[in-house]
C-alpha cells in the first residue's frame, strides 16, 4: 500500500519567503522480520499413595526473540540538514533559535535497526486431578495461575520485541485427556486434547494512539497554540501513556496426535 504524506509534518522548515526551504523527502518501504527460539522447563510432582491421582506442574518458558522492521529511505531529500531517516532514528534535528521554532526529537516508536530479547517469559502454575480413568484413557481437570515474569513492552522502538502477555496476572481451569489408540510392538499412537479457560486481569502498558485518520500521525509534529519560540513536538512523545489494559476471557484449545517409536 502506497500513502502520500507530507515530509514537512516530521521536519520543521525553517525557510523564508526569501529563501524558502526544501522539504524532507523519502520513500519509505518495511519488510518487518521476526525470529524466535527458546526452551522450556517443566517439572510434574504428584502425591504419594492413596493421593496419587492430585499432581502439581510447572512451566518456565525462556524465550529469545529478534525483531527488525527492515526500513529502507531511499531517494532521500534533506532539509535543514535532516533527513527523515534521521529523525525516525530518534537523532536531534534542530534547536530553538531566535525567530525560530525548535524541534525535539523523536523518543518513541523509533524505527532503527535490529532489537533483541532474551528472558523468561510468564511462568504457569497448575494443580491437578485426575478424576476420570478407564483403560486406555484418562481425563484430568486442572486449575491454573499465570506469574507474570515477562517485561513491560517497549514502546521506545517500533516493532519492539515482546515476550510473555505484558504483565498480566491471569486465573484459568480447564479440562485435558488422552487416549490411547494404539500400543504395542510397532509403537505408541495417543490423542491429546485441553480446553481451558483464562481470565486475565487487568494491567496498565505503555501505548501509543495514533491520531485519526492521519497514517503516520504518530511521527508528526505538535504545538503549543498562540506560543511562539517554544518547541514542536513529535506527537508519538506526548500520545505514549500508560494505559490501562482489559484482556478479559480467553479460551485456549488444543488437540495433538502423537506416535513413538520404541527404539
Amino acid at each position: 500500500m502506497y500513502q502520500d504524506i507530507d515530509g514537512a509534518l516530521f521536519i520543521h522548515d525553517t525557510g523564508t519567503g526569501a529563501a524558502p526551504g526544501t522539504t524532507a523527502q523519502s520513500n519509505i518501504t518495511f519488510s518487518p522480520e521476526q525470529q524466535s527460539m527458546g526452551a522450556y522447563v517443566f517439572a510434574m510432582y504428584r502425591l504419594p499413595k492413596s493421593l496419587s491421582d492430585i499432581f502439581f506442574t510447572i512451566l518456565i518458558p525462556c524465550e529469545h526473540q529478534r525483531r527488525n522492521m527492515r526500513a529502507r529511505f531511499e531517494n532521500s531529500v534533506e532539509t535543514v540538514g535532516a533527513s527523515l531517516e534521521s529523525y525516525m532514528n530518534g537523532n536531534a534535528i534542530m534547536p530553538i533559535t531566535t525567530g525560530q521554532y525548535g524541534q525535539q526529537n523523536l523518543k518513541q516508536l523509533k524505527i532503527t535497526g535490529v532489537q533483541s530479547h532474551t528472558g523468561v517469559a510468564d511462568i504457569q502454575v497448575s494443580a491437578g486431578w485426575t478424576g476420570l480413568k478407564s483403560r486406555g484413557m484418562r481425563t484430568s481437570i486442572i486449575a491454573t495461575i499465570t506469574l507474570p515474569t515477562s517485561p513491560k513492552e517497549n514502546v521506545e522502538f517500533l516493532f519492539a520485541p515482546k515476550i510473555g502477555n505484558g504483565g498480566h496476572l491471569a486465573l484459568g481451569g480447564g479440562i485435558s485427556s488422552f487416549i490411547d489408540f494404539y500400543e504395542g510392538e510397532f509403537g505408541h499412537l495417543k490423542l491429546s486434547s485441553q480446553a481451558r479457560l483464562f481470565y486475565t486481569f487487568n494491567a496498565y502498558e505503555k501505548r501509543t494512539p495514533g491520531i485519526k485518520g492521519k497514517r503516520f500521525g504518530h511521527y508528526m509534529l505538535l504545538g503549543t497554540n498562540q506560543q511562539s519560540h517554544t518547541a514542536l513536538v513529535p506527537a508519538a512523545n506526548i500520545l505514549t501513556q500508560k494505559m490501562l489494559i482489559k484482556p478479559g476471557l480467553q479460551l485456549h484449545t488444543g488437540l495433538l496426535l502423537n506416535y513413538s517409536y520404541y527404539g
